[in-house]
């Protein structure tokens, strides 16, 4: 038995079980003691293991489906807001305390360029 059946085992081992379980149903006379390891059980179980892979990969690929659609999403409501920011600066002017709300500066707040002497030391 496994030590961690948390864990997935690994494609190698799944595909050296399936090798296994090929030469088992190639056994003509295979009769286990114990029916749950009969070669239909077997089968059985690898047909379950490829139905929930195949239902991973639907899964995996709606996920994704879903994801580009949340980041296209939150792009246009980001290019949304930075649009509409400029447009409340054009309707209240950029000193205005409207632009304040917006969490930007005014235009009045904003620290003037200071010139430098021509006398700098090198």
């Amino acid at each position: 038995m496994a030590m961690d059946e948390t864990r997935h085992p690994g494609n190698e081992r799944i595909y050296t079980d399936l090798e296994v379980l090929r030469a088992i149903i190639n056994l003509p006379d295979y009769r286990p003691i114990n029916p749950a390891y009969s070669a239909e059980a077997l089968s059985a179980l690898a047909a379950a293991l490829a139905s929930a892979e195949q239902t991973e990969q639907l899964a995996e690929a709606a996920h994704d489906t879903a994801r580009e659609a949340k980041i296209s999403a939150a792009w246009a409501l980001h290019n949304a807001i930075l649009a509409a920011k400029t447009q409340v600066i054009a309707q209240y002017g950029p000193n205005s305390n409207e632009v304040e709300w917006l969490g930007l500066k005014k235009k009045s707040a904003r620290r003037r360029p200071v010139r430098r002497s021509s006398n700098a030391q090198s």
